[in-house]
């Protein structure tokens, strides 16, 4: 799903810039692309939330999911100055995998 965030807030920032709109969202705009990433969330997904893993190989159905923005929306993106860094999606949705999470 974080995945998926990201990638509804990346075309969100490309539309923003295409029409010169400033580059904000507020709490009802965090909401309303939290809550169209969790409709992008697959059954499938959810359920093998709750089968216990036989190994730390991730799952193909929970990545499926995060597929990301495609190569044209970024590369769209890429071409307004100071909007990334030259970094891939990718890289922009896994920037805080390392950060230790609980629960």
């Amino acid at each position: 799903m974080k995945a998926g965030y990201r990638k509804h807030l990346v075309e969100r920032l490309l539309q923003n810039l295409c029409v010169g709109r400033e580059l904000k969202i507020d709490l009802l705009g965090a909401i309303s692309t939290l809550s169209r990433s969790w409709a992008d969330v697959k059954k499938e997904t959810i359920q093998n939330c709750f089968h216990v893993p036989v190994d730390d190989t991730p799952n193909s159905d929970s990545t499926e999911d995060t597929a990301g923005v495609s190569a044209e929306v970024w590369n769209e993106l890429a071409e307004f100055p100071g909007a990334i860094d030259g970094s891939t999606f990718d890289e922009f949705a896994s920037a805080d995998d390392d950060v230790p999470i609980m629960g």
